[in-house]
């Protein structure tokens, strides 16, 4: 093997501080990445919101989903701040939620929604689906199994 070679595997393999896969980096540049080269479906879990009190007592202690068309969302930082809605539309692509009477004017006079990170945003009312039952149960009896191994230990 070559010098390279070997370093390599010995910063990848044996390094206390350094780890194995470059999604569990802890550089700031190599997450960036791996968010802006995200596929659709991994933007998707990203894209998560968090859940109000009410709805987390409802759903077994769940406190993120992904953030879905439909929802009724409050917003929690920025000027708009304490502002609720309807999402109108999410743009995985863009990481942006569209929120239904948020809006602003442009120079030419023309009415525009405002885009929000999903992080800014908490969730007050669930569109329910069939995939979302499904994912709420998941991590329903996650959050059981966790808690139920903590309580062994």
């Amino acid at each position: 093997r070559s010098c390279l070679q070997h370093t390599t595997t010995t910063l990848l393999f044996h390094a206390p501080t350094m780890t194995r896969y470059a999604t569990s980096s802890l550089k700031a540049q190599k997450r960036r990445k791996v968010i802006y080269n995200a596929p659709s479906h991994v933007r998707g879990k990203i894209m998560s919101a968090t859940l109000s009190k009410e709805l987390r007592e409802q759903n077994g202690g769940v406190r993120s989903l992904p953030i879905h068309t439909g929802d009724e969302v409050e917003i929690t930082r920025g000027q708009f701040k304490g502002r609720k809605g309807t999402v109108k539309a999410v743009y995985r692509l863009r990481y942006q939620v569209l929120v239904d009477r948020i809006e602003r004017e442009t120079a030419r006079g023309k009415t525009v929604n405002i885009p929000f990170k999903a992080s800014t945003l908490r969730i007050t009312k669930l569109q329910m689906n069939a995939h979302r039952e499904t994912v709420l149960q998941r991590k329903q009896q996650g959050r059981a199994a966790a808690a139920e191994q903590k309580n062994k230990a």
